[in-house]
């Protein structure tokens, strides 16, 4: 950035002092963030459950880079699709199967997000009759590359009660 001055009607006896120059580097930033909910949140086992997560680059910010969501799955749940609207890109091993453990993932690879701009991530899931009665929660945590400005808004949750199921026979 440079300043320059210059004197009208005097004249000026050391010109070589009228200009500044100051150099500075400009750092990208990003706010990414993650929200998270279900419906229904008391599902019967048996059930699906539709996991929603959006993740956004907040407003005045610089583009986020190597964006990347990962959604930890509690046991007790089918997943039977993940889909994603966007240019988001899921893998997991467990779609069709049930969560057994609490390593179960999925991972998706959402790139690059401008500000102002989300991405959403929709997973169908199915609890699974042994989890009757339990409380399941899934988090979700996004990341990216980009120098952040806030940390806190990088994890949401949702909590699903699992309800046992009604059978109605007619003989």
């Amino acid at each position: 950035n440079t300043a320059t001055v210059e004197s009208r009607g005097v004249a000026d006896t050391n010109p070589a002092n009228n200009s500044s120059t100051v150099a500075f580097d400009v750092n990208e930033r990003a706010d990414i963030t993650v929200a998270k909910n279900v419906v229904p949140a008391n599902p019967s086992a048996g059930q699906t459950a539709t996991f929603t997560i959006n993740v956004l680059n907040r407003p005045g910010y610089s583009t986020a880079q190597d964006v990347e969501m990962i959604d930890t799955l509690p046991a007790g749940l089918r997943i039977e699709d993940i889909q994603t609207p966007g240019t988001a890109t899921c893998v997991t091993s467990v779609v069709g199967d049930a969560v057994t453990t609490a390593t179960d993932t999925i991972t998706c690879d959402i790139g690059t997000l401008a500000q102002n701009q989300q991405q959403s991530i929709i997973v169908l899931a199915t609890p699974e009759f042994d989890a009757a009665g339990d409380t399941l929660s899934n988090s979700a945590e996004v990341s990216t590359s980009t120098t952040e400005t806030d940390l806190g808004n990088n994890s949401a949750s949702a909590q699903i009660t699992v309800q046992t199921p009604t059978l109605n026979l007619l003989v």
